[in-house]
């Protein structure tokens, strides 16, 4: 009897290490879940290293003269990459917009923009910054419970 006491002790150890390496295991993963999570920009964090100023993607002139500033702009939950951006006044503003999670929106209503973003398309918006002064653009499309929080700054000089 004692015998077969020994062997069933032998297999709740075993079973009691295994138990705790699969634990372990498990928490090894969550912990590289959450680094990559981070370290791609979910949140805000692991954007621009230089900063949330972007430089424009492309300027040129356009037919009349105008510059014409382009940035490229990453729409996800809950931010945007570049949070902010800077042209100068009568500025023509191209943004190459982009989602790389859900369905987001960017509007600027001082300049009467409001696009929806699909994720895996781009959508181009086109104005002319015709007044100085900070600006929000913000996320019009509901993305989940940060929604509110999605916000940037235009800033025209």
């Amino acid at each position: 009897m004692q015998e077969t006491d020994n062997g069933i002790n032998k297999l709740l150890v075993e079973d009691d290490k295994m138990e705790k390496r699969l634990i372990m295991g498990m928490v090894v993963l969550a912990v590289l879940a959450v680094g990559i999570w981070i370290y791609t920009g979910s949140s805000g964090f692991g954007t621009n290293v230089l900063g949330s100023i972007t430089p424009p993607a492309q300027n040129s002139k356009s037919a009349a003269g105008a510059a014409v500033k382009e940035f490229n702009v990453t729409a996800f939950q809950f931010g945007f990459d570049p949070s902010t951006i800077v042209v100068n006044n009568g500025d023509i503003v191209r943004l190459k917009v982009t989602s790389r999670d859900v369905t987001h929106g960017i509007a600027i209503r001082d300049f009467d923009v409001n696009e929806v973003i699909e994720p895996g398309k781009i959508a181009t918006i086109e104005f002319t910054a015709n007044k100085t002064g900070n600006f929000t653009f913000y996320c019009s499309v509901y993305c989940g419970s940060g929604h509110r929080e999605q916000k940037g700054t235009l800033i025209v000089k």
